[in-house]
Formats: structure tokens, C-alpha cells, sequence
């Protein structure tokens, strides 16, 4: 009995290694405009290639700084915010370095102008009654 438990944590121990090596990996960048200003509160979304999966997700700080966790694998990044287009652009993490730094990612300004906006209410007729000194209004 003595002599199995020490078996089978050394069978374990390849699969908490593999476990360690393909997970934990830092992939970072910084979203800017064209006028390469840091743009903050930028959805930023990584899709798995193979299936455009969801994998993880997160809104980048006031500097438009960006930092997420992943595995080893290809993936799409996908970056989109109100009053820009929305950026994608693959690119894969391998497993040689804990740390990814994607660089500067710009957005490019997607404005659409309204001719006009009217805004009106319409109100109605009411009719007032008096009962022992109190107005309603019907």
C-alpha cells in the first residue's frame, strides 16, 4: 500500500506540470486613436481562432492599457468601443515566455452624423374638478 501511493503521485506529476506550462500566460497592449491618444474603456475580447469562441474579456484602464491571463494557442483579438470600428486581428501565444506584449493597437474613429434630432411631447386636455376645496385633475 505504501509503495502505490508514491506511484501514483509521480503518474500525477506530468499532468500538473503540463497544467503549469500552458496556462498563466500575460498577453498586454495599449489601445489608442488615430491621433494616437490612449483611448480608456475599450471592450477588448479574445476568441479562440478555430471556433471564435468566447475565451476571456475585459475593459481596458484610463490609459487604454489592456492585461489578460491565457494559454498557449491562437486567438482573435477583438477590440470595439461606441464611436469607433471594431478591430480584429489574430495572433497566436505560444509557450516559450510567460509575458506577450501586443504593442499599440489603434482604433480608427467610425462617426456617423444625424441630420437632426427632434424631440416633442403632446399634452393632453384635462379636466378640473373641484370637490371641498381640493383641485383634481382628470
Amino acid at each position: 500500500m505504501l509503495t502505490l501511493i508514491p506511484l501514483l503521485l509521480l503518474s500525477l506529476f506530468p499532468v500538473l506540470l503540463q497544467a503549469q506550462t500552458n496556462s498563466g500566460i500575460t498577453v498586454s497592449g495599449q489601445v489608442r486613436n488615430s491621433k494616437k491618444l490612449a483611448v480608456p474603456h475599450v471592450n477588448v475580447v479574445f476568441k479562440a481562432s478555430k471556433d471564435s469562441r468566447f475565451v476571456v474579456g475585459a475593459v481596458t484602464n484610463d490609459q487604454g492599457r489592456f492585461s489578460l491571463g491565457v494559454k498557449s494557442e491562437s486567438y482573435i483579438l477583438e477590440i470595439s468601443m461606441v464611436g469607433f470600428k471594431t478591430k480584429k486581428q489574430p495572433f497566436t501565444v505560444g509557450a516559450f515566455s510567460n509575458f506577450l506584449d501586443l504593442g499599440l493597437v489603434e482604433l480608427e474613429e467610425d462617426v456617423k452624423l444625424l441630420n437632426e434630432i427632434k424631440v416633442g411631447g403632446v399634452q393632453q386636455d384635462s379636466l378640473l374638478i373641484w370637490v371641498q376645496k381640493i383641485c383634481l385633475a382628470i
